[in-house]
């Protein structure tokens, strides 16, 4: 799992070209990265099933989990 800091976020809902309703979140996060002087940062477009409950607030740190597509799959408070 990667761990993140939240330093952003962005609810969307759109319908979908199948006619679906899509709702989710953007989340803007900012990671530490070797060879990078400061910080590396990151947008993660999460599903609303993907959140599971979760209601980001600025500098949560997460452990974000993916699946085997590369799209979000859960996210969890790190430790």
């Amino acid at each position: 799992m990667e761990t993140y800091t939240v330093i952003g976020y962005r609810p969307y809902s759109f319908r979908g070209t199948d006619g679906r309703d899509i709702n989710g979140m953007n989340l803007y996060c900012s990671y530490e990265m070797s060879g990078v002087t400061g910080e590396s940062c990151i947008k993660l477009s999460v599903n609303t099933s993907a959140l599971g409950g979760y209601a980001p607030m600025l500098g949560d740190k997460i452990c974000v989990s993916y699946n085997r597509y590369g799209k979000v799959a859960g996210i969890q408070y790190a430790d």
